[in-house]
């Protein structure tokens, strides 16, 4: 039974605080909950989900592990924490013109894209499509490139993705 139909709580927000302090209590008697983050299987985390969202809502990052696979770790966490930290997580923009060749190109250095043009706003704009164009890929396919890309290749698709498709929005995470 769900904590807040065990208390009689009702959606209202005045009860979120109470919710979250009682879901606290029952993780750290039920699950084992320490000054660590906290890690429990799917199977608990399914069964006790309102308190590890309530938990990860009040910025406490809750761990969710696949005992069939050790590697597959899944991180509750506050969506606001998790958009600061994406914020400040840096990409690299590379710039250069060929002056044999008259052509400006400009690349994200973590994903091996890059976008070429006459001019460097033309190649900027060229990058922007073609970033969109590969993270349409990426997702498409995330089944093949989730298994054999590092960890760092990944936040850094995951951070451009945040644009949802919006050349605009890519452009401001970006900075170009």
């Amino acid at each position: 039974m769900d904590i807040r139909a065990k208390k009689g709580y009702t959606d209202s927000v005045a009860t979120i605080a109470i919710m979250a302090a009682d879901a606290t209590i029952s993780l750290k008697e039920g699950l084992n909950m320490s000054l660590s983050l906290p890690r429990h299987n799917v199977r608990e985390t399914r069964d006790q989900y309102s308190q590890v969202h309530a938990i990860a809502a009040l910025g406490h990052e809750v761990i969710t592990i696949n005992l069939a696979d050790k590697n597959s770790e899944v991180s509750h966490l506050n969506k606001a924490i998790l958009d600061v930290w994406v914020k400040y997580m840096p990409v690299t923009i590379d710039e250069e013109f060929d002056a044999e060749l008259k052509v400006w190109t400009v690349s994200i250095a973590e994903i091996d894209i890059y976008g070429e043009g006459e001019t460097k706003a033309m190649a900027i704009e060229d990058l922007l499509a073609s970033t969109i164009d590969y993270l349409e890929v990426y997702y498409d396919r995330l089944d093949l490139y989730a298994r054999y890309d590092p960890a760092e290749k990944k936040a850094v698709v995951a951070k451009l993705a945040r644009c949802e498709g919006d050349k605009e929005k890519l452009r401001l995470i970006l900075g170009v």
